[in-house]
């Protein structure tokens, strides 16, 4: 229970992490909707360029509500697997936002940054253990029929001995 018991905190701390750089690019996202856009651009076009990333940054505080939520209720927070791609997947993120605001990188780089650090956090949402990729969760079981696969197999006919 040792190296578990330390995985929640850790995994809050990373969750904090991220969350602070976020609203931090929230404050801080002037730069980073500048080098989107030419060197000579109409207030229209920055306009746009603002709405977009606005729009990925509270698409990425919405998710955060939800896992949050779910890490809280403690429907994922002790399970191991999960915390340990949730602190990596966390942690890319912090080092690779940080970097996005340091350096003013353009802003579609955000959606490469959502999509490759969201996926491990995306797994934590207590959807089990292969997350989204368990289409059980999310379909409905197939009909049982008793007759079909409780009948014994019957030996088929050999056609080159048919004596």
């Amino acid at each position: 229970m040792g190296r578990i018991s330390g995985l929640v905190p850790s995994r809050f701390l990373t969750l904090l992490a991220h969350l602070v750089v976020v609203i931090t690019l929230f404050w801080s996202r002037d730069s980073n909707v500048q080098a989107c856009l030419p060197l000579t651009f109409t207030p229209e076009e920055y306009e746009q360029q603002d709405i977009q990333l606005v729009a990925a940054l509270s698409v990425t505080l919405g998710l955060f509500a939800v896992e949050l939520a779910g890490f809280f209720s403690g429907v994922s927070m002790f399970n191991s697997t999960q915390s340990l791609i949730s602190i990596a997947a966390h942690c890319s993120a912090s080092v690779a936002l940080s970097f996005f605001i340091f350096e003013r990188w353009e802003c579609t780089t955000y959606w490469y940054i959502f999509v490759f650090c969201r996926y491990g956090s995306i797994r934590c949402l207590g959807m089990g253990e292969e997350g989204l990729l368990n289409l059980k969760v999310l379909l409905p079981a197939p009909p049982h029929y008793p007759g079909l696969y409780s009948m014994p197999m019957q030996k088929k006919p050999d056609p080159l001995h048919i004596l």
